[in-house]
């Protein structure tokens, strides 16, 4: 009849798990279409696109730059966009 805590624990769980699941699936089509669209509209090349489309500085356009430097500024910006969300 009553739920138990440890019930109560797994249901918060379940329930936070979908929640952060629900946010990724967000997350992963924004990354997606935002880079898909300015490699098509701007015919980057997609690591260029992906940068670019996540970039929440204004730091414009970015050719020159290694793919490393290129990936972990596309995670960073889209980390502290989410940070500053949260």
């Amino acid at each position: 009849m009553f739920e138990t805590k440890s019930e109560l624990c797994k249901a918060r769980i379940r329930r936070r798990m979908a929640d952060v699941g629900g946010v990724l699936a967000i997350v992963v089509f924004s990354l997606f279409f935002g880079s898909a669209a300015i490699t098509y509209l701007g015919d980057l090349p997609w690591i260029d696109s992906l940068l670019n489309a996540h970039d929440s500085g204004g730091m414009g356009l970015s050719s020159d730059q290694i793919l490393r430097s290129k990936l972990f500024a596309t995670f960073l910006r889209l980390y502290s966009g989410i940070a500053f969300l949260t």
